[in-house]
């Protein structure tokens, strides 16, 4: 959203996405380069989409650019967006959805290298609900995104225990390994 010509296509994808009835993500993925230091302005772009966005990821980070975690239930209702994800590095990830919030902790594992593992969850959360059979946000259930959720905690925790964002990227068997091991 940060390029003037990238952003009209990353906008139109986004729109038409939504308007084909498809479940539409979108990773704020803030980084002050890429932005000039001008949280400003990614916030504006990144509310300018909101209205075709049904699952919504946000870290730590970027929680207070959006108005905090106060302001992530208005901003669902304002938008209709189905859950908004919160990640918390080691800590897990925290879920907005259906009018509640929960957290799933992260497991304890060794750390070699965080880069990646943002986006190592969130692939895993958005293949999980593909997984589960979920093609529209109106499908989505409170169980459904807790799997999801847990999906995606084993993997970032398995890509911080390798070193290089894609190399360390766990695949789907490596994760339902992790995750038997409970």
């Amino acid at each position: 959203l940060a390029a003037p010509t990238a952003d009209g296509a990353t906008i139109k994808a986004l729109r038409l996405g939504h308007e084909l009835g498809k479940l539409v993500s979108f990773d704020v993925n803030y980084r002050n380069v890429v932005w000039n230091d001008d949280q400003g302005a990614c916030n504006a772009k990144v509310r300018e989409i909101l209205p075709y966005v049904d699952l919504l990821k946000v870290s730590d980070e970027e929680v207070d650019m959006m108005g905090g975690e106060a302001a992530l239930p208005g901003l669902m209702e304002q938008f209709g967006i189905a859950a908004v994800v919160e990640t918390l590095g080691g800590a897990g990830a925290r879920c907005f959805f259906a009018g509640d919030r929960w957290d799933v902790s992260g497991r304890k594992v060794p750390c070699v290298d965080t880069n990646g593992a943002g986006d190592a969850f969130w692939g895993a959360f958005l293949s999980s609900l593909r997984i589960q059979g979920v093609e529209k946000a109106g499908q989505l259930t409170e169980d459904i995104v807790r799997r999801a959720m847990e999906y995606g905690n084993a993997a970032g925790g398995l890509t911080v225990q390798k070193k290089g964002a894609i190399p360390a990227l766990p695949t789907r068997e490596e994760i339902e390994a992790f995750l038997a091991r409970e």
